[in-house]
């Protein structure tokens, strides 16, 4: 089998370079042309036109090549090598690199859902989840040089809890404190409007630093999970997010195909990246809803 690997070898720790990926997929008996990620390493894998296309990376770099396979009948494997590795838990993928390249022999084949948003002249592509509200304003306030320069010294002297804790706590801290204002909100055309603190849409269960929002998300069911977080959730949910813990958050959340939700001009993202980039003229009401897919292969 003749496989493209697309690599980020930035992502997480790092642990994999690409020399290793290339040495435990040759042991398996596999043809392989090695991309890195940056310098459009993704469209030239796919224009490779392999038989497997493996991303190995964090979640920003499998959705950019999930989104960038989108209308393509190459298939999709994934080695999560990153922090949060949200997109590959939610598919079921949270097994040791060497075991997940021993099980690409045997494997089946599914679909993973591609959302898309777009309003007033925007548009863009997501896998995990959009919306507005404290992990917008992680992302932003997360942008800035001397917050990654904090960050790294924290991780290198871990005082008070370990890099996930800390993230969890500064996430409750930011829905405490969070805005509430009234947001206009449409889902399969009932008018769900009202004064929320955070409104996340979701293809998946968790965001951020494995934050989890929305546990029965299924990235393959073509369908969005809606997040509405009034004022007076605000502090369960804070709890919840603070305690680190894995089960459903005590939230208000609901299955549907189709949103229309207002977009205010602060504190907005897609994926993990603050959205639009030109604040200037920001939509003012975004359409939300899955319009696409990508061939996904998982371990049977």
């Amino acid at each position: 089998m003749r496989i493209a690997l697309v690599h980020n070898e930035g992502a997480g720790q790092g642990i994999y370079t690409g020399a290793d990926l290339v040495h435990l997929l040759h042991d398996r008996g596999y043809e392989v042309d090695y991309f890195q990620r940056k310098g459009g390493g993704v469209r030239r894998a796919i224009h490779s036109r392999p038989q497997v296309l493996v991303c190995a990376g964090g979640d920003g770099t499998i959705a950019e090549t999930a989104i960038a396979l989108r209308g393509s009948p190459i298939p999709l494997f994934m080695l999560p090598t990153g922090t949060s590795n949200n997109i590959a838990r939610a598919v079921g993928l949270d097994a040791p690199i060497p075991v997940l390249i021993a099980q690409l022999s045997s494997v089946r084949e599914t679909r993973l859902d591609l959302g898309h948003i777009v309003g007033d002249g925007h548009e863009k592509w997501f896998v995990e989840g959009a919306g507005m509200g404290f992990i917008a304003t992680m992302l932003r306030e997360d942008g800035h040089r001397w917050r990654h320069i904090l960050r790294n010294i924290r991780n290198r002297f871990p005082g008070g809890g370990d890099p996930a804790t800390r993230s969890h706590r500064a996430a409750a801290a930011r829905v405490r404190r969070g805005r509430a204002r009234y947001v206009h909100v449409v889902a399969d055309g009932h008018d769900l409007s009202g004064e929320y603190v955070t409104v996340e849409v979701m293809n998946i269960p968790a965001v951020g630093p494995r934050i989890l929002l929305a546990g029965h998300a299924d990235p393959s069911d073509a369908r969005l999970d809606l997040v509405l977080v009034g004022p007076n959730d605000r502090f369960a949910l804070a709890d919840h997010i603070a305690s680190s813990r894995t089960t459903d958050p005590p939230i208000n959340t609901r299955s549907v195909r189709r949103i229309e939700l207002d977009w205010p001009n602060v504190a907005t993202h897609v994926d993990d990246e603050v959205w639009p980039r030109d604040s200037r003229h920001p939509p003012h009401r975004v359409i939300l809803e899955i319009a696409g897919s990508v061939n996904l292969l998982l371990p049977r």
